[in-house]
């Protein structure tokens, strides 16, 4: 009985293993560091978010991105501030807005 159940222990530890390894990676993103990996040529994606806005929540948990996806959190004013030239450049109406960053280039997904 107790090979069964050190058997199953295991099998549900390696199964959480692997199916953590295929969920996107999540991150927060500076603008500081938005602009490092911007210059360096990476393709990256980035959401706009706000904390309490319940269509983000929703979006998260629906989000499948096959690449890095870092998340902006526009619930605090300084971060408003950091981020604004780039809300207004990109014609950012609402939350959630995800953008694909290429090289020169600025896509909305």
């Amino acid at each position: 009985m107790n090979k069964k159940i050190s058997f199953s222990l295991l099998i549900l530890l390696l199964s959480l293993l692997v199916g953590f390894t295929f969920i996107p990676h999540k991150k927060e993103l500076s603008f500081n560091e938005y602009q490092e990996k911007k210059h360096s040529g990476e393709t990256f994606y980035v959401v706009l978010k706000k904390k309490n806005c319940s269509d983000c929540q929703d979006f998260e948990k629906l989000l499948q991105a096959p690449k890095q996806v870092y998340y902006v959190e526009l619930t605090n004013k300084e971060t408003m501030k950091e981020w604004s030239t780039f809300i207004r450049e990109n014609k950012v109406l609402h939350v959630p807005s995800m953008f694909k960053i290429m090289i020169c280039q600025i896509k909305l997904e």
